[in-house]
């Protein structure tokens, strides 16, 4: 694919404005058109190693091994919702960097973006559910710049990202905190 700037389909973490900021490291003022992508659904599956997550308990310290974040996986009756960022050649190399779990692929979207980048987890780093928490938990903080971002975006996108996403199982949130000086998302 060949742009002067590149598209990026964001459907998770990236939906935060804030939290794309931090990964391009700039502000970004331009508008985020909503897109769809047909055929794909979010899942909670890819589970990357834990860098120093954990949560407080009566039992002590829980650090689970490895902390789980959105994918999207193929479902012909889903329509995915997200919103597709411009970036340049060395941002999309940060958004790489970032996503590491991923492969980078090109889909076609619905909306005012026709081709985009989409980011799907890397077959290896994809866990199956069931695992106990600590061997594998969802962040509440990553599940609360989520919800944050679905919201800056209205009620209509909420209603498509809950149609678009299989629910998180509430037994492996992982009630961490942020330091807001920090905001690693």
């Amino acid at each position: 694919m060949e742009f002067a700037e590149y598209p990026v389909f964001a459907y998770g973490s990236l939906l935060n404005l804030r939290s794309f900021e931090r990964t391009v490291g700039r502000e970004y003022d331009v508008t985020r058109p909503v897109c769809f992508v047909p055929g794909w659904k979010r899942a909670w599956n890819t589970a990357m190693p834990n860098e120093g997550f954990y949560e407080e308990t009566s039992a002590g310290r829980l650090i689970p091994a490895r902390i789980t974040y959105l994918n999207v996986r193929p479902s012909p009756q889903s329509m995915l919702n997200g919103v597709v960022y411009f970036v340049t050649g060395e941002e999309l190399s940060l958004i790489d960097d970032r996503e590491w779990t991923y492969d980078r692929i090109v889909v076609d979207c619905d909306g005012p973006v026709t081709k985009a980048y989409l980011y799907v987890s890397k077959p290896e780093w994809i866990c199956e559910p069931g695992k106990p928490r600590s061997w594998v938990a969802v962040r509440k903080t990553y599940v609360d710049a989520v919800a944050d971002g679905v919201d800056s975006l209205g009620s209509a996108f909420r209603a498509g990202y809950e149609a678009s996403t299989d629910p998180v199982d509430p037994d492996s949130i992982l009630y961490d905190t942020i330091d807001d000086d920090v905001f690693e998302i």
